[in-house]
């Protein structure tokens, strides 16, 4: 038996120190790898040695992402960038949603962001928007069974990104917002959670709209335009009648590059001096805002003439009223188009109504050349409508 113990003993002897060796030696590795991890990070960030140093951490991803997050609690907004193209880097190869060990680095560097988000300076907060902006897409475009937590890390920094106080960190939140909507239809399981989240920015977004800076304004009508809700399109239509000109048009434009039709009743009005805009990207938009709200091609093509600024070519909008009438499968009544037409301020205008409108019958277009055949500037208009009245 004594024997026994004392073999007993030696083994302890010699087997506990080795197994404190290898543990040791285990945590040495480790940190000799967190060490190596931390080394080449800053030379990333410093742009010193980039190359070799990128080798290394594209194969040490899961130690480098946290040394990266933490490096975008800095002052300087350069370091700031340099650490937010390092994340977006090392989160660029995890693009399939359905990898749980690229999808949990993900979440625990977009929860490491979102509870640090307001300590961040507003150039650390423009790298957050880029990472989760990138992490959404990845999980929203493709099944993923990943939604409640990618909306719970990523979600939060965008929404959060939305109102932030720094005005480029919300215009860029709002000018990537439109990339998202097409998620509105997920179907699986988490469908009804990703839309309450989209209706949410939409929320903000269209609260947005109503901004003191005009770029802010523009960047949220944007948004709302291609949105996949429409109870602020009267808001949405508003900001074609902005302050700012730049406003107007940049609204223009975005409706006319929309899908669906957002403007109603008389709203469409609103785009109708576009027509006839210099700017062809403009006046573009219009034609397109307006066939896009059921306004039928002769329509357009009327009232781009009537907008027009040169009145040789609004003098064309009579004959072409008539031309249009006759089509039976216009429906289309001049008289009052060219009732307006007749008290155009150019007598060039108001003589071609005269001549196209020579043979009517219409009871209110007689009524404004009897008034026209008297009280005209032009002597011209005044006789022409004198011998027209006389048939």
């Amino acid at each position: 038996m004594a024997a026994s113990w004392l073999r007993s003993g030696w083994s302890l002897a010699v087997f506990v120190p080795a197994l404190l060796l290898a543990v040791v030696g285990s945590v040495a590795y480790l940190q000799r790898d967190l060490v190596l991890a931390h080394w080449h990070a800053r030379a990333i960030l410093r742009s010193d040695g980039a190359d070799e140093s990128l080798h290394w951490i594209l194969k040490h991803r899961p130690l480098v992402l946290p040394i990266a997050a933490e490096a975008l609690h800095q002052d300087d907004s350069a370091a700031c960038r340099r650490a937010g193209g390092l994340i977006r880097t090392l989160l660029a190869d995890y693009n399939d949603p359905t990898d749980p060990d690229a999808a949990q680095l993900s979440f625990v560097t977009m929860t490491r962001l979102r509870d640090s988000l307001p300590k961040l300076r507003p150039a650390a907060r423009r790298e957050a928007l880029e990472a989760a902006h990138h992490v959404l897409r990845v999980h929203l475009e493709r099944w993923s069974p990943h939604l409640p937590t990618v909306l719970d890390s990523a979600g939060a920094v965008f929404l959060s990104s939305l109102e932030d106080e720094d005005l480029l960190v919300r215009e860029a939140a709002l000018r990537k917002l439109p990339s998202l909507w097409p998620a509105i239809a997920v179907d699986s399981s988490a469908g009804p959670l990703v839309r309450e989240w989209l209706r949410e920015a939409y929320l903000v977004a269209a609260h947005m709209m109503s901004s003191v800076e005009p770029g802010i304004r523009l960047a949220a009508g944007a948004a709302c335009c291609h949105a996949p809700f429409s109870e602020y399109d009267a808001q949405l239509a508003m900001l074609l009648d902005d302050d700012d000109v730049a406003v107007r048009k940049g609204a223009l434009i975005a409706l006319g590059n929309c899908k669906r039709n957002r403007l109603h009743g008389a709203r469409k009005n609103l785009v109708l001096h576009w027509l006839a805009d210099s700017d062809a990207d403009a006046s573009t938009a219009a034609a397109k805002v307006l066939r896009l709200a059921g306004v039928p091609a002769y329509r357009v093509e009327l009232a781009a003439l009537q907008a027009s600024t040169q009145s040789q070519v609004r003098a064309k909008a009579a004959a072409a009223a008539v031309a249009a009438s006759m089509k039976a499968e216009n429906a289309f009544d001049a008289g009052p188009f060219l009732l307006a037409l007749s008290k155009d301020e150019s007598a060039d205008v108001r003589l071609a109504v005269v001549e196209a409108a020579a043979t009517t019958t219409d009871e209110a277009l007689l009524a404004r050349f009897r008034v026209m055949a008297g009280e005209d500037a032009d002597p011209n208009v005044r006789a022409r409508c004198g011998k027209v009245l006389k048939k």
